[in-house]
């Protein structure tokens, strides 16, 4: 078995392994009862989203950092993409 048969799966294996922790935030709220522990160790961007829109009420700030986070992950999966590269028609 080549590494170009493997490719789609290393693909798919790396673009959910960034977004899944992108995500994380059940864990980081509670460890931290949603203050993101000693010196913000375990505040992620999800949790600072969560925070600002339902602590703060400033849903506008919320959704532009829900924005950022969505094009973060675009950014970093176009990158996985272009490492990894298409799979060549045989």
């Amino acid at each position: 078995m080549t590494f170009p048969l493997l490719r789609p799966g290393h693909f798919f294996v790396a673009v959910v392994s960034i977004i899944g922790a992108m995500k994380v935030f059940d864990q980081n709220y509670i460890i931290s009862r949603g203050t993101g522990g000693p010196d913000y160790a375990t505040y992620s961007i999800v949790l600072y989203i969560f925070n600002t829109a339902i602590k703060d009420i400033q849903l506008g700030l919320a959704a532009a950092a829900g924005v950022v986070l969505f094009i973060v992950i675009f950014v970093l999966t176009l990158g996985q993409w272009a490492i990894f590269g298409r799979q060549e028609a045989n």
